[in-house]
């Protein structure tokens, strides 16, 4: 595939997630177009049995401290089923490589984070594979530790009242409740760019929608160790709390 990054999608055509392939595959196109990936496409019927097992294998490759948990065993869909077969009727898979070697797959539970094809390919196409694969979130799941056990270090008074929530647009890191009875939904990242503040902001409409609160209610964060430029515009413009995380000497 190449000697530098490539995407491959696994789907079946016949599943559920017409609207997840179709975002997948337009970003993908574009991110292909932007950095000189190459894009591949395999649909379920395309994947004979040693095809299959090849696939299998390549996903199996990639370090587990990269990769999380990726057989399914109940709650969201993984790419492999509890009996290790690829799980195209339930997700997509996207597999990341470099110089044709697989080093990441998408979706995969990390801790107690589960990171999705759709999310991971925004990312992909707005820093690129290069930056994206050096800087991708090892740190986002310690950060989310600490966060929720310690919701006070975010501001006196915040509780937590859940991690890992599906908002119905998408999976929100955390959300807490301040004095005030307001909800902050936050969005943890290692390198925090544009594409994070348009994420938190469509995971804070869906947050108030499912809940049936006013969108008002709601305020948006994004905890990060950097961001660029662009981030922190967007967070102005979109009223985001924009958060980075840095060691004070205290000694």
């Amino acid at each position: 595939m190449g000697s530098g990054y490539s995407l491959r999608i696994l789907y079946s055509a016949r599943a559920p997630y017409r609207d997840l392939l179709e975002a997948l595959r337009a970003m993908s196109r574009e991110a292909g177009a932007k950095w000189g990936m190459g894009v591949e496409e395999l649909e379920e019927s395309e994947i004979g049995p040693d095809e299959a097992e090849r696939m299998k294998s390549e996903i199996r490759s990639i370090p587990p401290q990269v990769r999380g948990r990726i057989v399914s065993s109940g709650g969201r869909p993984l790419p492999l089923s509890g009996r290790g077969n690829l799980n195209l009727g339930n997700t997509p898979i996207l597999i990341l490589y470099r110089g044709g070697e697989p080093i990441d797959v998408y979706p995969h539970m990390l801790g107690a984070s589960y990171f999705g094809a759709l999310e991971a390919m925004e990312r992909i196409l707005e820093l690129g594979p290069k930056f994206y694969a050096e800087s991708r979130g090892l740190l986002e799941d310690p950060i989310m530790r600490i966060l929720r056990d310690h919701p006070e270090v975010m501001g006196e008074g915040l509780k937590l009242k859940g991690s890992n929530v599906d908002v119905g647009t998408g999976i929100a890191d955390l959300i807490m409740e301040d004095e005030r009875g307001n909800r902050l939904l936050i969005e943890v990242e290692t390198v925090a760019g544009e594409g994070a503040a348009a994420q938190v902001s469509r995971l804070a409409l869906g947050y108030a929608r499912s809940s049936g609160i006013p969108r008002s209610a709601v305020r948006m964060g994004i905890v990060c160790i950097e961001a660029d430029d662009k981030a922190r515009r967007a967070c102005e413009a979109l009223g985001i709390e924009l958060y980075r995380i840095i060691a004070k000497r205290i000694v």
